[in-house]
């Protein structure tokens, strides 16, 4: 791989974080794994993270309320579900709320493999494309003082997310 990536491994089984995180790190991914949805999304805000393995039931949070949270500060890392328990509707929730794919346990490494370059792939172009289309100058934009503090915190937040993405 030409990029280096990093991955966190968010699972309540010790084996399957293990089994994933060694699986991945043999095709130059850096790994982090957390047992809790809080340590996962402290983890989150740390770290740069591009691709987060996701499973739904965790022992503090669900895997959905932990999308929610992602979402709220970071909309780029790219989500993937994997379940032991899965079923469509919550298949289609974990979508809705911005999961790139969403896998039942046991699925294919190679698989999952597969899927998280096409995905980094995918996301890169996008990044790419938006990056050198969409320039903001916030001299440019009249706003009243509360808003101003706003869309400070905005340009901030997607300028953080776009240089992690460096």
């Amino acid at each position: 791989m030409d990029l280096v990536k990093s991955i966190l491994i968010l699972d309540d089984e010790e084996n399957i974080r293990k089994y994933l995180g060694q699986s991945l790190a043999k095709d130059g991914f850096e790994i982090y794994t957390a047992q809790y949805g809080k340590e996962g999304l402290n983890l989150l805000v740390q770290k740069h993270i591009d691709v987060v393995l996701l499973d739904l039931n965790l022992p503090d949070m669900s895997g959905l309320e932990i999308l929610r949270e992602i979402r709220k500060f970071d909309v780029q890392s790219v989500v993937i579900i994997i379940t032991a328990y899965g079923d469509i509707s919550s298949a289609v929730e974990a979508i809705k709320l911005g999961a790139y794919d969403y896998l039942t346990k046991p699925f294919s490494v190679k698989e999952l493999n597969a899927r998280v370059k096409i995905l980094i792939k995918i996301r890169k172009k996008l990044i790419d494309k938006f990056r050198k289309n969409i320039t903001v100058n916030p001299s440019e934009i009249s706003t009243t003082s509360v808003d101003e503090i706003f869309l400070k915190k905005v340009l901030q937040v997607i300028e953080n997310n776009i240089m992690k993405s460096d």
